[in-house]
């Protein structure tokens, strides 16, 4: 009697114990099961993010130009999409940007006012102040008036003045300093963003 008793009670034992054992195993689990489907997703969302933003960093360079509109009154901003090194510098940007002014605008409407034979000898930052150097034609081919003229510089000084840490521009022609410009101005001076921001187009 004894002894079916103790086997009864340790069957007993033994089953309730089976019972916990498997409560534990299956919560830890369920548990295991979260962290292993949220942290692979997670960690491939961010760095998928990463390499999108790197890639288009060092690859897209989207600078504001200004050219002229087709009555060569008015100015009108155009986004230009480049291939560019992330690490230009202000002077390579500066540069590129007067080259792609000087091949004039892709939109409708507007008017290429610098001369095409124009080209870019130098650019040379000093202090907030970008000194560019323009070749010979950018005077010889211009074609004079005060209407032409300011067509022919504002658009320069406005993108330019874009570019980070810029506030000023200088203009020299043929490494010359100009003292009167198609006598409307002094290119001795150097030129703010103000100086031609009533010419935007609102």
């Amino acid at each position: 009697m004894k002894r079916i008793i103790m086997t009864m009670l340790i069957l007993g034992l033994l089953a309730v114990g089976f019972a916990g054992c498997g409560s534990v195993t299956d919560n830890s689990s369920e548990g295991d099961s979260v962290v292993v489907d949220s942290n692979p997703l997670d960690s491939g969302s961010a760095d998928a993010d990463k390499g999108s933003d790197s890639s288009k960093d060092s690859n897209q360079w989207q600078p504001v130009l200004y050219f002229s509109d087709s009555d060569g009154i008015n100015i009108i901003k155009e986004t230009r999409n480049l291939e560019a090194d992330e690490n230009l510098t202000v002077e390579e940007k500066a540069k590129a940007c007067v080259e792609e002014l000087i091949k004039g605008p892709k939109s409708s409407g507007l008017m290429d006012s610098i001369p095409d034979a124009s080209k870019v000898r130098s650019v040379v930052k000093e202090g907030d102040t970008l000194v560019v150097d323009l070749s010979e034609e950018f005077d010889r081919d211009n074609v004079g008036g005060s209407t032409g003229t300011t067509m022919a510089v504002a658009p320069i000084v406005l993108t330019l003045t874009d570019l980070e840490g810029v506030e000023k521009v200088k203009f020299k022609i043929g490494g010359k300093d100009v003292g009167d410009f198609k006598g409307h101005y002094d290119f001795t001076r150097p030129f703010e963003r103000a100086d031609f921001e009533q010419y935007i187009q609102k």
